[in-house]
């Protein structure tokens, strides 16, 4: 017997024509449904791993492009946000630096912000990668030094944004994982 959703299911993501099982899913549905849930928790919950996206941002080389840019080492910076915990219960604090925050001017043109937001597993995946292409993209223009932020909403680009005294701020940051997705990333 042909399944008629097979076809579809190749070009999506997305939970379709999963079946019945009475009044229940079938037990293998259920089960994918109940790994993807452990993967998307476990993105939310799992710390950024700082060092390791600090050296694959200081690896990045830009030989083939005039003038050869350089990123420098990446600044690091968290928000006011203590733990995790806090962070994911309070919004605001994500929003705002800790006190005492201090990142150097740079005139640049650019800056970029890594965020973890709800998802470090996104930024470890696909930040450098992005940074690159941002680079790439951007030929000619002045970049600042990176900056990995920890429990980082959005709105701390403005501040980070601020005190380089870059003309375009862009953030980078982890996305509410979903239940086919625990690694999207947005900018």
């Amino acid at each position: 017997m042909t399944d008629a959703w097979e076809v579809l299911r190749r070009h999506t993501q997305a939970r379709i024509g999963l079946g019945r099982a009475g009044n229940g899913l079938p037990t293998r549905r259920h089960l994918e449904f109940v790994a993807a849930h452990a993967v998307a928790r476990d993105a939310v919950h799992a710390p950024l791993d700082v060092e390791s996206l600090a050296q694959q941002l200081e690896a990045l080389e830009f030989d083939d492009l005039p003038g050869r840019p350089r990123l420098g080492e990446p600044l690091t910076v968290r928000s006011a946000a203590a733990t995790r915990d806090v962070y994911l219960r309070r919004p605001d604090l994500g929003r705002r630096p800790e006190d005492g925050t201090a990142l150097p001017h740079s005139g640049a043109d650019v800056g970029i912000a890594l965020c973890d937001g709800l998802s470090s597993t996104a930024l470890l995946a696909h930040g450098p990668a992005l940074v690159a292409a941002i680079v790439r993209a951007l030929p000619g223009s002045t970049f600042a030094r990176p900056v990995i932020a920890t429990q980082a909403r959005v709105a701390l680009g403005d501040h980070i944004g601020a005190q380089l005294g870059v003309t375009t701020m862009l953030v980078l940051i982890g996305e509410r994982p979903g239940l086919s997705s625990a690694d999207s990333i947005g900018v």
